[in-house]
């Protein structure tokens, strides 16, 4: 009897420890998700089809804004020199849902004195990633002290790439995406990984603001179109199928509601704006009354011995 009490604890002890190391699993809850557009002197709002929803004026004129985790501010990065006004080395932080200033900080490390940043977006760790058009510089910066440091330079991927034509985003296998200007009428998109190796994935048509909407990479710069990511090759050198969805092109830079999340879509899991885990937390809740389970099969056992 002692022998079989000592076995179902111990299938529970394993089974816990077994599921506490099983990483989070790759879901999350995308919502309906919006587009965010800074033209400059606003920010729009667009569905996932290209219909406008919302515009609330902006106190600047930004050359990319990158939303937040929890979708309740943007920030705004200057496309102008270092010490100019306004100064490249200085980040807004603006009120996502009025436009209204909030804050700002200012870059310091390899990204101070840089300027001309075109591209920016938020990362699953609350990280900005930014990047100049003047060269292919990408750079991960810590908002809550402007220390920046150097990620990887595109051209690595393809000599070609002078700069960064507009922006990045964070696609479900956990690949940035970088879209890349090789001075022609379209634009290469860049797989980054995490470990700072890249891959050309293809070409669309110049766009300059991007953002991750549900599955579908949104971009837009003479017009605006939607990418499937299902479509986005782990490499390739040929044209990404792209749809229209209207010509509007008054676009400085964009963001998704999806940018700083790693994960395929799932509507069972509930919408926090972060990529949360919540399935590994399910994971160790039910690893624990499985192994709560066996505490009261062994003590019951103990009672009738």
């Amino acid at each position: 009897m002692k022998k079989n009490i000592l076995a179902v604890a111990a299938i529970g002890a394993i089974a816990f420890a077994g599921l506490a190391s099983v990483a989070p699993a790759q879901a999350i809850d995308c919502g309906v998700g919006a587009f965010y557009v800074n033209t400059g002197d606003a920010l729009k709002t667009f569905s996932p089809e290209g219909t406008e929803l919302t515009s609330v004026p902006l106190a600047a004129s930004y050359g990319d804004m990158a939303l937040s985790l929890d979708h309740s501010t943007v920030y705004g990065v200057f496309n102008e020199a270092s010490g100019s006004s306004p100064d490249g080395d200085v980040v807004d932080v603006v009120n996502a849902s009025t436009g209204a200033y909030i804050s700002s900080f200012t870059l310091t490390g390899p990204a101070a004195g840089v300027g001309s940043w075109v591209g920016a977006a938020i990362l699953p760790s609350g990280e900005l990633v930014i990047g100049t058009g003047d060269s292919g510089n990408v750079y991960k910066v810590n908002v809550s002290t402007g220390a920046s440091t150097l990620w990887v330079n595109l051209a690595d991927a393809d000599a070609s790439i002078t700069g960064n034509m507009g922006d990045f985003a964070r696609l479900p296998d956990g690949d940035e995406i970088a879209i890349g200007d090789t001075g022609g009428s379209d634009a290469t998109l860049v797989r980054i990984h995490e470990d700072g190796t890249m891959a050309v994935a293809g070409h669309i048509p110049a766009s300059w603001g991007a953002g991750r909407v549900g599955e579908n990479l949104m971009v837009t710069g003479s017009e605006m179109y939607s990418i499937k990511i299902a479509d986005i090759p782990a490499s390739g050198s040929g044209t990404i199928t792209s749809t229209q969805l209207n010509s509007f092109s008054d676009a400085w830079g964009a963001a998704g509601t999806q940018d700083g999340e790693t994960g395929t879509c799932d509507p069972a899991l509930p919408d926090t704006g972060i990529n949360s885990g919540t399935a590994l937390t399910v994971g160790l809740i039910a690893a624990g009354l499985g192994l709560a389970g066996a505490a009261s099969i062994v003590m019951s056992r103990r009672k009738r011995a």
